[in-house]
Order: C-alpha cells, then structure tokens, then sequence
C-alpha cells in the first residue's frame, strides 16, 4: 500500500483474509487507500462482528469511523468514534472528534 499500489495489494490482501484477522484488517486498509470507502467498511464490520483476536477492536473502529465521515455519513461516523473514546479516550483524535 505505501508503494502506491493499492488494488495490488487489494488482490493479495484478499486471499489473506481466508487466514487471519489481520489480513482482514489489512484489506480493509487498502480499500481505503484505493477510495473504496463501502467495501472498507464491509471488511471493518465484519471483524467487529467475528470479535476476531489479532486486530484490536479499537483500530477496527476507528477505521470504520473515517470510512464513514469520508462518505458523509457522520451520524454513524460519530457512533463509532464514542466506542472509541469509550475503550480509550487518548486513542488517535477520538477525544477530539466528540
């Protein structure tokens, strides 16, 4: 991803995801890199719901939260940003958005 190649890493990423969380989380990273916002948030929400270990719950979150601002829709963009404050309120800028 930070080579600037991120449908690349997308297609590799994808095969990941049928072994670990990580590789899940990972995807979902490089969905955003390539802008696309929904199917990042598909890969987020799926890790908060399998509670999967290896990615924390927090970093999933937040990375939910910016999918969604950047989409516009804030009303959920600011729900996960509470979960976040609420798990750590010196998380990243989760305090600040509130």
């Amino acid at each position: 991803m930070d080579l600037g190649k991120p449908d690349e890493a997308r297609s590799l990423l994808a095969r990941a995801t049928r072994l670990s969380p990580l590789g899940r989380f990972l995807l979902a990273r490089a969905c955003m890199a390539a802008n696309d916002y929904e199917e990042a948030i598909e890969h987020f929400s799926s890790l908060l719901d399998s509670s999967s270990p290896g990615v924390a719950r927090i970093d999933a979150l937040y990375g939910l939260a910016r999918a969604f601002e950047t989409l516009g829709r804030l009303r959920e963009a600011i729900t996960s940003l509470e979960e976040v404050a609420a798990l750590n309120s010196e998380y990243r800028d989760a305090s600040l958005q509130q």
